[in-house]
């Protein structure tokens, strides 16, 4: 049984809302991938510069003499940590042993870690073990803000998308539509009638084509029809007439029951 014409979506909604969606998703796939690249090239940053650092220090403090005070240690990490407030130094001789501590980071503040181990002759034990903490919150903050520019141009854009292409669909099925007006001028009694597919797009020419023929068939079947028609009531009237008027004729005076029986035979004989 064929759904009622309401149940089922035109042509043009359907192109809508595919085009919509395949809209929503495209541009959420490319905003997808920009988050994600500019989040793995903040991280291969911040990586690159804790090490960097870790490297520096590692290397300045090889640099000092087995004679050398803390104190002289402590002005050049204090000179190496000026100018970087996002970043922060810690040296101890063991865990729990500190040796130097930098001015940290913001309280709160989301932080990157990274340690090292080396070596030196002015710590206690033998060896020191550093770690550098990158305050990363702008990182995050940059993240959000992108997230949710991304999340704004993916709306705003499909939604764009969507009203014109909305649009350019009601705009590409309008040779539908006038094929339709044409189809509703068209009457039974009117022959010779044909779609006019002149103007159609190429895609559409085959259907009008197709179907003029159709009508073709049609109209040759209607006339086929009504000559049928015509010569059913031309071969029916001869013998209705000859039975009129022998009826007639027998009706205008009394008859014997031989002669009625002989018009009654006469009548069967013509029906």
């Amino acid at each position: 049984m064929r759904p009622p014409a309401s149940s089922v979506p035109s042509l043009g909604q359907r192109l809508s809302i595919w085009l919509a969606v395949q809209s929503f998703a495209g541009l959420a796939l490319v905003s997808a991938a920009v988050y994600v690249v500019t989040a793995s090239n903040l991280d291969s940053r911040q990586v690159a510069e804790l090490q960097q650092k870790s490297e520096a220090v590692q290397v300045s403090l090889s640099g000092f003499a087995a004679d050398a005070s803390m104190a002289e240690v402590k002005l050049m990490l204090d000179h190496f940590i000026a100018g970087h407030a996002d970043i922060s130094l810690t040296l101890a001789s063991a865990p729990g042993q500190a040796l130097y501590a930098s001015r940290g980071v913001r309280v709160g503040s989301t932080v990157r870690r990274a340690g090292f181990e080396m070596p030196w002759k002015l710590s206690p034990s033998g060896r020191v073990q550093g770690e550098f903490a990158l305050d990363i919150s702008a990182d995050r903050q940059l993240l959000r803000w992108l997230a949710l520019t991304l999340l704004a141009a993916v709306v705003i854009g499909a939604t764009i998308v969507s009203i014109s292409g909305f649009w350019l669909v009601r705009r590409g099925l309008a040779p539908v539509r006038g094929l339709s007006r044409q189809l509703q001028a068209m009457a039974p009694d009117m022959s010779g009638l044909r779609l006019d597919g002149s103007t159609q797009p190429v895609e559409l020419q085959a259907l009008v084509e197709q179907f003029n023929l159709l009508l073709a068939r049609v109209e040759r079947a209607y006339m086929q029809l009504d000559g049928f028609n015509a010569d059913v009531a031309h071969e029916l009237r001869t013998p209705l007439t000859t039975l009129i008027g022998a009826s007639e004729i027998a009706l205008n005076r009394p008859r014997a029951a031989p002669e009625l029986r002989d018009m009654i035979g006469s009548n069967l004989e013509e029906l």
